[in-house]
């Protein structure tokens, strides 16, 4: 189903005061819809201020994704994956989605596709991220790219699958992936390609 064309300025905007502008804006136009409520619960517990220091509970979640990169499901790393397992789906707020129906899981496929459109711009901003060794410059634009793909294809489908927690992140796979196809729709086989061999390899 197509989106309003405010809902697709909502997760396209990264600004966290004007994605709330954005949402009082069509509140109170529309009413408090299921689906705006919905958006309107998330969005006070993604948001933090720590001793004046902004918080995003969401890339608190992909960093615990990106923090099991490299573990294997075993017995002396299964305490360390569920642990992790459940302090992400608390930051993405999944039991309060799940309690939505359908409406939940699009409006958290919504808000995942912005974390990562936010993880995007980080990366870009981050000095030491998109650097050459030592800070010395800057790495080239397609460098950055491939780096980007790499990062979602590592959180959003190598290790799910490690930890045999593909389905619990099934809506932040496709989520990930329609945020990087939009966000480098020219460069978009940089992570394809690593995603059709990897499915060929589960064949």
């Amino acid at each position: 189903m197509e989106k309003k064309p405010w809902v697709v300025q909502y997760m396209y905007e990264i600004d966290r005061k004007k994605r709330k502008q954005i949402l009082d804006e069509a509140i109170s136009v529309e009413g408090l819809t299921p689906e705006n409520e919905l958006r309107q619960k998330i969005y006070e517990k993604r948001y933090d201020n720590y001793n004046g220091q902004d918080v995003d509970h969401f890339i608190a979640g992909w960093m615990g994704l990106y923090y099991l990169k490299g573990t294997t499901r075993n017995i002396f790393s299964k305490r360390k994956i569920e642990k992790t397992r459940a302090e992400i789906l608390d930051n993405w707020q999944v039991p309060l989605t799940e309690s939505y129906g359908e409406i939940g899981r699009e409006v958290l496929y919504e808000e995942l596709f912005n974390m990562t459109k936010v993880y995007f711009d980080l990366c870009r901003r981050d000095k030491g991220y998109n650097s050459v060794l030592l800070g010395l410059g800057k790495i080239k634009e397609d460098t950055l790219t491939g780096k980007i793909a790499n990062d979602v294809f590592d959180v959003a489908y190598q290790t799910p699958a490690d930890t045999e927690l593909v389905e619990d992140f099934a809506v932040f796979t496709r989520a990930a992936t329609d945020a990087f196809c939009s966000e480098y729709d020219s460069d978009r086989d940089t992570l394809m390609n690593q995603v059709r061999k990897f499915g060929s390899q589960d064949k």
